[in-house]
């Protein structure tokens, strides 16, 4: 328990990770954080540089009952089990 509190710790003290886009300036914790940024404000931009490619990929995973996609199935399950979709259950 220790060692993962302390790792906590220390991320917060490392140097915040700055988003590329050029007009931008947001500054995450960590790389999941920039990376979650990146492809929900700049998804144009991201499929225009390679090294980001597998950030601007399509929502893999779909809602059967409304418009609602993410990129994990985690959320997909949470949309639908929370009854957070929009469609009323059949």
């Amino acid at each position: 328990m220790l060692i993962v509190t302390t790792r906590k710790h220390y991320r917060n003290h490392e140097p915040p990770l700055r988003c590329p886009h050029d007009v931008c300036g947001k500054k995450c914790p960590q790389k999941k954080d920039l990376d979650r940024h990146i492809r929900s404000h700049h998804p144009e931009w991201a499929k225009k540089h390679p090294e980001l490619a597998k950030l601007s990929e399509e929502k893999e995973y779909k809602c059967k009952r409304c418009d609602y996609k993410t990129y994990r199935k985690d959320n997909l399950k949470r949309h639908t089990d929370k009854g957070t979709c929009q469609k009323k259950r059949k």
